[in-house]
């Protein structure tokens, strides 16, 4: 992953479709056909390559490494594990999955294999490893067909385009960590591991007399309360900022 964000950051990140242009594999007309297609359905690029056979399956898996150092697989390699659901559907939500098309496939100890669509996912991992610093998240690329049927079988129901989608934000966020919250009751794992991760930065605050877990906790929901009211949101992302030895 650190590959993409080096890339991405120095604006060296070659695309897919930059590269079947480049290396004469698809034409550039084509490529545009290609994009209008795309931009008008749900089907990610490299599904639709796949799918339309416009690049064969072994050499867009040869593609995909070269380019972002991750390998492409079938989710069919991924056996299921009933007992990990609740925990898997906890590290990525449904509504998030839904909105990115990336779904978590597997967790072993604190690794956890993430099916991504899209090398642009890779970002949003990058919002994972900050919000669950607990966890290391190892991606591998899969078909739109494959995250559908993994969807429905994590989350049972079957996978919908959300009305309205957010983007990913921008990996350039140094050291900063954030979480975002929908509901700080249904929530309130990820407030406590914000909460763990200031108070590990704030060695020099020794102030006791109040609890200071629940103190965070009431902050980040009246908070939550006050904004999406104000805006009418569903969720409100949180961050602690890095400045200096510390967070604020």
């Amino acid at each position: 992953m650190n590959h993409y964000y080096i890339l991405d950051k120095h604006q060296k990140l070659v695309s897919i479709k930059t590269y079947l242009v480049q290396t004469q594999q698809v034409s550039l007309s084509r490529i545009k056909e290609i994009e209008a297609k795309v931009e008008t359905s749900s089907i990610p690029l490299i599904s639709y390559l796949v799918d339309e056979e416009v690049v064969p399956k072994p050499r867009l898996q040869q593609i995909l490494f070269d380019l972002f150092h991750i390998p492409f697989r079938s989710v069919s390699d991924i056996v299921f594990d009933k007992t990990s659901k609740e925990k898997l559907s906890r590290v990525i939500q449904k509504a998030f999955a839904a909105e990115h098309k990336m779904i978590p496939l597997q967790i072993s100890g604190n690794t956890v294999m993430v099916g991504i669509t899209d090398p642009e996912n890779l970002i949003c991992i990058k919002k994972l490893d900050q919000t669950f610093p607990q966890y290391r998240f190892t991606p591998i690329f899969i078909l739109f067909s494959g995250f559908t049927w993994f969807y429905k079988l994590l989350y049972n129901e079957n996978w919908s385009l959300p009305l309205s989608c957010t983007p990913c934000p921008s990996p350039d966020r140094g050291m900063d960590i954030f979480i975002e919250v929908r509901s700080p009751e249904q929530d309130k794992n990820l407030i406590d591991t914000l909460y763990q991760e200031y108070e590990k930065n704030q060695t020099a605050l020794a102030v006791k007399e109040i609890d200071r877990g629940q103190a965070f906790f009431e902050f980040i929901r009246i908070n939550h309360g006050k904004i999406t009211r104000r805006f009418g949101c569903s969720a409100v992302e949180f961050l602690l900022k890095k400045r200096g030895p510390g967070f604020w």
